[in-house]
C-alpha cells in the first residue's frame, strides 16, 4: 500500500479528481484512491473482480467507487472525458497494449 500512495504523491492527481482507473484487477490501488478521497471508476473486460476490489475498499469509502464494464481497446467514454487516468501493472497483461495505449491517450 505504501507504494501506491507514493505513486499518487508523486504524480501530483489532482484531489477529489475523477479517476479512471482501467484494467484494475486486484483493487489495490482503486481502494487507496478512494482512502485518499478520489471518486474512482475502475473498469475490465468482465465485473468478475468487482466483488474483491469492492472488498479491498472500506465501506466508509465506498460511495467513491463505481465499477465500469470496460475495453481498453475501445473505452466506453467520450474522448477527452476522463482527465485522470490511473493504470498500473497494465502493459504485460494486454493483447494489444499499443492499441489500447493509444485508446487512452
Amino acid at each position: 500500500v505504501g507504494e501506491y500512495i507514493q505513486i499518487i504523491q508523486q504524480a501530483q492527481l489532482p484531489l477529489r479528481e475523477p479517476v479512471l482507473e482501467p484494467a484494475t484487477r486486484s483493487g489495490r490501488m482503486t481502494a487507496v484512491l478512494t482512502l485518499l478521497g478520489f471518486n474512482v471508476s475502475p473498469g475490465d473486460l468482465s465485473h468478475e473482480q468487482d466483488v474483491k476490489t469492492l472488498n479491498r475498499v472500506t465501506p466508509a469509502y465506498s460511495h467513491e467507487f463505481r465499477p465500469l464494464l470496460l475495453d481498453m481497446k475501445k473505452l466506453p467514454i467520450r474522448d477527452h472525458s476522463a482527465r485522470t487516468i490511473v493504470c498500473l501493472n497494465t502493459l504485460h497483461e494486454l493483447d494489444n497494449p499499443r492499441i489500447c495505449m493509444s485508446e487512452l491517450i
